[in-house]
């Protein structure tokens, strides 16, 4: 049981990673104070729905941890370990 929920979130994961990229690319208006549309937490949704709190939590920290090693946007040091 638990290899289905690990695939479920990392194929979840990968998935989001990918509209991420896909976001970036695509010419996306912004809104009028700063916001954009994006797809990229979708599949992490669907994650938390389907599995219960814990897979959605295991979901956005594999995502958050890839997105940071993608993007590295660091103001503060105490940011990391949070």
């Amino acid at each position: 049981m638990k290899v289905r929920l690990y695939t479920e979130l990392a194929m979840a994961v990968a998935l989001a990673v990918v509209l991420d990229l896909i976001s970036k690319t695509l010419p996306i208006p912004r809104m009028l104070h700063g916001g954009s549309i994006s797809l990229h937490m979708l599949p992490i949704f669907i994650v938390a729905f389907r599995q219960s709190w814990k897979g959605g939590c295991m979901a956005g920290g594999m995502y958050g941890a890839i997105n940071f090693m993608m993007n590295p946007h660091i103001i503060h040091p105490i940011q990391v370990p949070l």
